[in-house]
C-alpha cells in the first residue's frame, strides 16, 4: 500500500504531539513531586496546582497568583 508524503507527515506531526504532551506531563509531575519534598508549599496549594495542571488548559499568571495567594483553606475560582 503507498502511502501519500500527507499521510507520513500527519502521522509524525500526531507522534509529536503524543510525546511533547507525555513529555509536559512528566515535567508537571517531576515538579509537583519536587514542590512536596520541599516542605514548602502545602499539600493543598500542590493539589490545586495539580488539577491546573492537569487541566490541560495554556497556563495564565493569574491562575497561579490565585493559587499562592490563598489563605490556606481557600477555595480556588
Amino acid at each position: 500500500m503507498h502511502r501519500g508524503i500527507n499521510d507520513i507527515e500527519t502521522a509524525k506531526s500526531i507522534n509529536l504531539e503524543v510525546y511533547m504532551a507525555t513529555l509536559h506531563q512528566r515535567i508537571a509531575e517531576k515538579f509537583l513531586m519536587k514542590l512536596s519534598e520541599s516542605n514548602q508549599v502545602d499539600a493543598e496549594r500542590i493539589g490545586q496546582l495539580r488539577k491546573l495542571l492537569a487541566d490541560g488548559k495554556k497556563l495564565k499568571a493569574d491562575d497561579l497568583v490565585k493559587i499562592f495567594s490563598l489563605s490556606p483553606g481557600g477555595d480556588l475560582k
